[in-house]
């Protein structure tokens, strides 16, 4: 055995890849930054007397093996929300809120904003759209918002939305931070819907240290489980936990092979 062999050992999962049951649809989405197996194996322990009348471990027999496999999302994408959320993400068109802060300018008016900037689908007075300053002892004031002109003065503590977001103000705002709260549709994109997902098929390649190796991993029916999840936009991670279950005329939820090939990259 060559010194390479001895310290030869498996140094983390090169790519992982699931695939929908139903479909066989694969989810293309960046390799997990972590995989972990609980093997959820749970033993009876079988005790007896020994000539010596103590009571010793004469056995034991596994009474159950429920396991389930940890992996964590290091990018925060559609499919990856799926697995955490257990909803499926649906192509649509929607109405998307637009929250702009912004500092009012000394002539109190604010341009339209540019193509694809959130906000250039809004149209002119927008009848949800809702604005307000800091007031007295810095309690929120809100502004009453009166129809659009391009000119001309604008009322004390009112305001005007145009299109794209253009915004009108009174001078005497002028220096005044604003937060102005409104709508707009967007023809194409995604939302949240109220399809579950489903069960999938998980495949893993885990490479060796030394010689770049391929052991393989394979489970034939994986859930997310949905219970205890949490979303935190700014975490690291994304961590997804999956429960094996068995399928049909299988004694073993996952399958692990050495075979001998190399990555290639």
């Amino acid at each position: 055995m060559t010194l390479a062999k001895f310290q030869n050992t498996i140094k983390g999962a090169g790519k992982i890849r699931l695939q929908e049951l139903a479909t066989g649809n694969i989810l293309h989405i960046p390799t997990p930054k972590s995989m972990q197996l609980d093997l959820g194996v749970e033993e009876v322990i079988q005790e007896g007397m020994n000539p010596l009348a103590k009571m010793v471990t004469m056995g034991s027999y596994q009474s159950s093996e429920k396991p389930t496999l940890s992996i964590s999302f290091g990018h925060r994408q559609p499919e990856a929300l799926e697995l955490l959320f257990g909803r499926k993400f649906q192509a649509t068109g929607l109405v998307a809120p637009v929250i702009r802060e912004l500092t009012i300018p000394a002539t109190g008016e604010v341009p339209p904003v540019l193509i694809d900037i959130e906000g250039f689908g809004v149209v002119v007075d927008e009848p949800n759209a809702k604005a307000a300053v800091k007031g007295t002892f810095g309690v929120s004031q809100q502004l009453i918002r009166v129809p659009w002109t391009a000119s001309g003065a604008v009322a004390v503590n009112s305001w005007m939305i145009g299109a794209a977001g253009a915004l009108r103000f009174p001078v005497a705002l002028a220096g005044e931070t604003v937060t102005v709260i409104t709508e707009e549709p967007i023809v194409a994109g995604l939302q949240l819907g109220d399809l579950p997902v489903g069960a999938y098929r998980l495949k893993a390649i885990l490479v060796h240290s030394v010689d770049n190796t391929i052991v393989t991993f394979e489970a034939d029916n994986v859930s997310p489980t949905i219970s205890g999840n949490s979303f935190d936009p700014s975490a690291a991670d994304v961590p997804i936990k999956f429960r094996l279950d068995q399928s049909l005329g299988g004694c073993s939820t996952y399958k692990i092979k050495y075979t001998g090939r190399k990555v290639a990259c």
